[in-house]
């Protein structure tokens, strides 16, 4: 996800902006709280012992130790292979067809298993109650009955919509209330609401989306969602609550709907007197009072690492929320130490009265300025003028590194990171891009990439040695109105390496020459795009790159590209850091690389046939390589000795697959190396 500055999700209705891969998403009437979206590597849950550190009044919950109440009712619907809407339940099957399921201790599956279809993967929720029962709208298992391909085969296939509606709950003693729930979701297109009722269903005036996630994107197993219901359903005594799984709008070429939604330890409470939070905060840099030309303003956006010769003042922004029942005035600080805890900065701030349910989006006046290496831990702390009842959720940490020669936007002690890479998206195989932006106030030369490479036991996470990338480095004139890059830097073809996955990351230098061809590497002050092209052998060598999503950062601050289609504002804060410095080549080989002016390789993209002409000005031994792009020598070629003159050789690629070859040009101890694109 991005942000398109600190964003006020409390009254209003929102549209999102950014143009991600995925939807946009309408939030509306959404006061939801997600408890720890900043804590998928650290997985530090502040409402886990909730029950004993917080004395909660609770007037109405439910944990499905005895299954799905009876007075419960279901609804929504599915679409058979007529396009006839059928409705949930589906009482004409044999077992009925419900739509929402319940997973108990002695059920047929039970708490053992999450969702039963072909691709949602098969993780469980994790809650206080879960070994005695949950509930799952296993969109995915509808669909294809756990058959991978079977697409509209299974029991209650997409478009579908499942609802389940409790019965009525009496909250007329209580006009200030908070729902809390254990919700756990993995969405491809499908969406998870709650909706609101206070005449016992005749009508649902408010709706809630949860999660909001992107293609593809789960929450965490262990995630709760906390919503402000006080004016949804306070005081009155038929409210009823809805859970809705949305599984019908239209979400591309590849469907709707799917994968599921894991609900337990449902309950409705009153919300203490006395509650701020920091919902999220933020981090940018002055850039030099320059005015950003995308943005408009002055601003350089947050970066994990900075050189400290990049450095410039820090601007601090919070976004805190009264959850309390009573009006407070608001007070924020920041606090800054370094790694070994000694304060080097700290700065307080007073604002106005922020009444029960509003947020406020605010930034320091005073900024800091670093001045020297090292981590820098940030504290950001909201209070009121009367004890809180959570005090947890009042602190946000967040850090960054001054360096002396790396720029990276990723921040490695960030506590959630995701990952993206080849394989992640329709299309996202061979020449996949992950871009990040660095914007310089001093020139700089550029020596080396290095990128954070992914581990996992899970494929879809994992880094497979064998995978190729280039580097590229290219400015952003023109960039935005147009989505097209124009390369200034490369560097030469890279293969990933069993040693570079042992590291978690790979370096790869920049040379001064490619092709044959003088680069400079030297950058003038302005901003630029890391790139890095992908190439995965068709699925068979992945490569997985980190992505810190502990601060939003801005869009287009981090850009996808997806072969055959366009550049997309996606990720946040890839692991793609620029080096900067002196790098010294390896000199120790006596292999010299052909001049590319000698060498011309036509049609490419080839449909099968290409043709390699070269000069030879020198009597030379001479030959051509085809490799895959493992490495593997699909064909040699042996010219023997040439004379002097211009030599043509014609290659027949037509038997293998469409995708990536390279060729290798060998004239004595000259060597040149090129792409090959096929396409079928």
């Amino acid at each position: 996800m991005k942000r398109s500055l600190l964003l006020l999700l409390g009254i209003t209705a929102l549209l999102s902006a950014n143009a991600q891969y995925s939807n946009s998403h309408l939030l509306h009437n959404n006061y939801s709280i997600k408890v720890n979206e900043l804590e998928k590597i650290k997985p530090l849950n502040p409402f886990a012992n909730q029950t004993t550190t917080i004395q909660r009044n609770i007037i109405w919950s439910e944990d499905f130790s005895n299954g799905i109440p009876n007075n419960w009712t279901f609804g929504g619907y599915y679409t058979n292979s007529s396009s006839v809407q059928i409705p949930f339940p589906d009482m004409t099957q044999n077992p009925p067809i419900y739509g929402w399921e319940y997973r108990g201790p002695n059920t047929q599956p039970d708490v053992t298993t999450g969702t039963r279809g072909a691709y949602g993967g098969n993780a469980l929720i994790i809650s206080p109650t879960a070994t005695n029962g949950f509930i799952i709208f296993d969109s995915d298992y509808l669909d294809n009955a756990g058959t991978q391909g079977a697409f509209g085969l299974g029991p209650a296939p997409t478009p579908h919509v499942g609802t389940l509606t409790t019965d009525t709950i009496d909250c007329s003693n209580y006009p200030n209330l908070q729902l809390q729930l254990n919700s756990f979701q993995r969405s491809f297109f499908g969406q998870a609401f709650v909706s609101f009722s206070t005449d016992a269903g005749t009508t649902w005036p408010d709706t809630v989306e949860l999660h909001m996630l992107d293609v593809n994107a789960a929450t965490d197993e262990d995630n709760v969602e906390k919503i402000l219901i006080s004016d949804f359903i306070g005081g009155s005594s038929t409210a009823m609550i809805q859970f809705i799984f949305e599984g019908a709008t239209a979400g591309n070429a590849n469907g709707t709907g799917y994968y599921h939604w894991q609900i337990d330890d449902i309950e409705i409470s009153e919300i203490p007197p006395y509650d701020l939070l920091i919902y999220s905060n933020d981090c940018y840099f002055d850039n030099n009072d320059v005015v950003n030309a995308t943005l408009g303003i002055e601003i350089r956006d947050y970066c994990g690492q900075v050189p400290l010769n990049q450095i410039d003042s820090i601007n601090f922004g919070f976004y805190a929320m009264n959850w309390g029942a009573m009006s407070q005035n608001l007070e924020t600080s920041i606090n800054i130490s370094n790694a070994s805890g000694s304060s080097l900065y700290s700065n307080t701030e007073s604002y106005g009265l922020l009444n029960p349910g509003d947020s406020m989006s605010l930034y320091h006046y005073n900024k800091f300025l670093p001045s020297a290496v090292g981590e820098h831990i940030i504290e950001y702390e909201v209070t009121g003028d009367s004890v809180d009842a959570t005090p947890f959720d009042n602190i946000l940490e967040k850090g960054f590194i001054v360096t002396d020669t790396v720029f990276n936007p990723y921040y490695p002690n960030s506590n959630q990171t995701d990952v993206i890479g080849t394989g992640h998206f329709t299309g996202g195989d061979d020449g996949f891009k992950m871009a990040n932006l660095i914007s310089l106030l001093e020139a700089d030369e550029i020596t080396s990439v290095r990128i954070g490479l992914n581990r996992s036991q899970t494929d879809y996470y994992n880094t497979v040695p064998g995978g190729m990338i280039q580097i590229s480095i290219f400015d952003t004139l023109g960039f935005y109105s147009a989505g097209v890059e124009n390369p200034i830097i490369f560097s030469d073809f890279y293969f990933i390496t069993e040693d570079d996955t042992a590291n978690f990351e790979a370096i790869i230098p920049i040379p001064t020459t490619y092709l044959g061809n003088p680069q400079d590497r030297n950058l003038a002050p302005g901003s630029y795009y890391v790139c890095v092209e992908m190439y995965n052998n068709a699925g068979n060598n992945d490569i997985r790159i980190r992505d810190d999503e502990s601060t939003l950062r801005y869009p287009w601050e981090s850009a996808i590209f997806v072969p055959g289609e366009q550049w997309y504002t996606n990720g946040n804060a890839f692991n793609i850091a620029a080096n900067f410095g002196t790098w010294v080549p390896d000199n120790s080989s006596s292999v010299e690389e052909i001049s590319n002016s000698n060498i011309v390789v036509y049609p490419n993209p080839t449909s099968g046939k290409v043709k390699v002409s070269f000069s030879v000005n020198e009597l030379a031994k001479a030959s051509i390589s085809i490799k895959d792009i493992t490495g593997k020598t699909l064909q040699y070629i042996n010219k023997g000795n040439l004379s002097t003159g211009i030599y043509t050789e014609q290659i027949d690629l037509s038997n293998y697959k469409k995708g990536i070859y390279f060729y290798e040009l060998s004239l004595s101890n000259k060597t040149s190396n090129g792409k090959i694109v096929l396409m079928k």
